[in-house]
């Protein structure tokens, strides 16, 4: 805790608790919308969508002529969403050259679909499920982490909708033929790509760990995966879910059952989110055993695309004897190109794809507190520039409440303004708090805001999470213009 309390500092210009405006501005540094004029109306959207999360564009601008300036804004075609998905990628690299990073940075990859179905009016959506009357985006999405949950920023996100009916009209064994660059689950490569360049900008995390779910149990990923490893010098490496029970080469057994074999080399209690519908953690015994497993080429990459080369990887399954009573036995096999020798490094490694929750998190932060598929647009481009707005919004809250728990002592200065700290000192602030006449830190300026979203802040409560943070943060934003409105009209009175 304190490395990380030191790499984040007790600065307020450290960049991780910015306030609304500096943030912004801050993530679209690297972007050019062609006119001046342009990126200073999106610098503006951004910080209006940020201050008041989960509403609608009408609410969020304020003003008739900022809202017409904003539509106008969307329908620009100089306005695209990759392109500030990139500027909001060399953002977090940026704040992360500018300090030191503790162990390594864990990539965290994973789509999501955006449901749409109801707005009509949207041209360009997709199917997002075996039913194709459900319409909506695929978001596949990158998340960096550090070791111990700091949430850092997104480094990739591409949003794309599903041709109607090209899953129907594929033929029996085609997908097979087909290369991994022709299918859509290229993405999980590509963010692979992506997340590997960030061993050149970055040299002093000591590795860079992509992590995915059972999707990306994909023999090509390993392939690359392996490539990369070797051109940035062993700093790179890729940690799966396996979803496949691939045979060993030159043995008669699978994967599964090979390691099903083996006794456990180590048990211990693991930290993971609590089941949904209750708070705080969950803490269940485990037992893990870990092996170097040489996997054969799977007959379809040998008949129809001529690899011949067998993958070796550390295969780790962690098993759960006990489970608790009305829960189902956890049970992961892990695959990883990172070297295992010993009971420590195999917890280490279990700890990280843990850590994958985080972008489960996002997505729930995303739909529920930005409320992203409430969004209604005609123009698929237009949508889509919404979609990744709301998603730095989702991050940015991930983000506070990340630095507010590693580092609390750090001032709140530089995140709220002087306003909003004043309301929160009268509506909170008492002689039991032991606040009064010190610096607002940003550990109880997250607890206070929390409370007016909806959390307890009893001190037996569980940390905050970002649900009742954004909550508190739509409700400040309301009590800080009544405040500011009640000064105003005070001194006309007197």
């Amino acid at each position: 805790m304190t490395e990380i309390t030191k790499a984040l500092g007790n600065d307020k210009e450290v960049g991780m608790v910015e306030n609304c405006g500096k943030w912004a501005k801050g993530e679209l540094a690297w972007l050019d919308c062609g006119d001046r004029r342009r990126n200073l109306r999106l610098e503006q959207l951004l910080r209006d969508v940020a201050e008041r999360p989960g509403q609608s564009l009408p609410s969020q601008c304020e003003q008739a002529g900022a809202l017409k300036a904003a539509y106008r804004l969307l329908g620009s075609e100089s306005v695209q969403a990759g392109e500030i998905v990139k500027s909001a990628a060399r953002a977090t690299v940026d704040r992360l050259q500018k300090r030191p990073v503790e162990g390594v940075l864990l990539a965290v990859q994973d789509t999501t679909t955006l449901n749409f179905t109801t707005h009509e009016a949207l041209v360009g959506r997709g199917p997002i499920g075996n039913n194709e009357k459900t319409q909506g985006f695929h978001a596949h999405t990158t998340l960096l982490l550090g070791e111990d949950e700091l949430v850092h920023g997104v480094v990739n996100c591409e949003v794309y909708a599903r041709e109607a009916g090209a899953q129907r009209a594929r033929q029996a064994g085609e997908r097979n033929r087909q290369s991994a660059t022709q299918k859509e689950s290229h993405r999980w490569i590509r963010s692979l790509q992506h997340t590997a360049v960030l061993c050149e900008q970055l040299p002093q995390a000591q590795a860079l760990i992509s992590i995915a779910d059972r999707e990306a149990d994909m023999y090509e990923l390993f392939v690359e995966a392996l490539r990369l490893q070797g051109e940035q010098a062993g700093r790179f490496h890729v940690l799966v879910r396996a979803q496949h029970d691939r045979q060993l080469e030159d043995e008669q057994n699978r994967l599964w059952d090979h390691l099903a074999e083996q006794p456990a080399c180590v048990c211990w209690s693991l930290e993971l989110p609590a089941p949904k519908g209750l708070h705080s953690r969950q803490v269940r015994h485990v037992e893990a055993l870990w092996q170097s497993v040489t996997l054969a080429v799977p007959a379809h990459q040998k008949k129809h695309h001529g690899h011949e080369q067998p993958i070796t990887l550390t295969a780790i399954i962690v098993r759960e004897p006990m489970p608790p009573p009305g829960q189902s036995a956890l049970e992961w096999v892990l695959l990883t190109t990172w070297p295992v020798n010993c009971a420590s490094e195999a917890q280490r490694v279990v700890r990280w794809y843990a850590r994958r929750w985080q972008i489960e998190v996002l997505h729930r932060v995303w739909k529920t507190g930005c409320a992203v598929e409430h969004r209604r647009l005609q123009d698929p481009r237009a949508a889509k520039v919404m979609i990744v707005v709301d998603l730095l919004t989702a991050v940015r809250l991930m983000t506070l409440n990340s630095a507010a728990r590693f580092a609390p002592n750090a001032s709140a200065d530089g995140w709220l303004d002087p306003e909003e700290q004043e309301v929160l000192r009268a509506k909170f602030e008492s002689p039991k708090t032991g606040t009064a006449g010190r610096p607002l830190t940003i550990g109880q300026a997250l607890r206070w805001i929390s409370q007016l979203g909806g959390h307890r802040g009893a001190p037996s409560s569980p940390p905050p999470g970002p649900d009742s943070l954004w909550r508190g943060l739509l409700r400040l934003q309301d009590l800080t213009h009544g405040w500011i409105l009640m000064s105003k009209a005070s001194k006309k009175c007197g």
